[in-house]
């Protein structure tokens, strides 16, 4: 993690220094506005990832708590949420769907197969497993259950916020 906040500050200083050089860095006030002119141009030009923005903004956090006291900060953390409402992330799977058949197989030639079930359920749904070790049965409602509206041949898993009593709660769909 300091190697990706290090290149990151890199990235920002290098970003930074192209400006004085231009004599265009006296306009900034405040690092503040320094710091969301950097978040605006990595938007627009795709030179830099968000992920690589939100790496700097950790690592100048870290190295400059002074800095984010002042909220310093706030502005490009801001810039970022609408980054990511514009440009979501995607949900990748933690393992190639061959490898997790091959741990499933595993599992149920050596008797362990509501295991299986399991990795196949928190394949399918992103669960972590966290979430995969709460579930009850409570939890999971097939096809003809009152709780839910719909009736399409699914089950559903209804995910409870485990690590909080507040937020809302969520499900996942699972076809059969």
């Amino acid at each position: 993690t300091a190697r990706n906040y290090l290149k990151a500050i890199a990235a920002f200083v290098l970003w930074s220094s192209s400006l004085l050089g231009a004599g265009l860095a006296v306009h900034y006030l405040s690092y503040a506005e320094l710091i969301a002119e950097y978040v605006d141009f990595c938007f627009r030009t795709r030179s830099v990832t968000k992920n690589e923005v939100q790496y700097l903004l950790c690592g100048l956090a870290l190295l400059r708590p002074d800095l984010k006291r002042a909220g310093a900060f706030d502005i490009g953390w801001s810039m970022i949420k609408g980054w990511s409402r514009v440009e979501p992330s995607e949900s990748y799977k933690p393992v190639q769907w061959e490898l997790l058949m091959a741990f499933v197989s595993v599992l149920m030639e050596t008797g362990h197969v509501l295991s299986a079930y399991a990795l196949l359920v928190g394949f399918h749904c992103y669960l972590r497993h966290s979430d995969l070790r709460g579930l009850r049965v409570s939890d999971v409602a097939l096809p003809g259950d009152p709780r839910i509206m719909v009736q399409d041949g699914c089950a559903i898993l209804f995910l409870r916020d485990l690590y909080t009593k507040a937020g809302r709660n969520q499900h996942v769909t699972v076809d059969m």
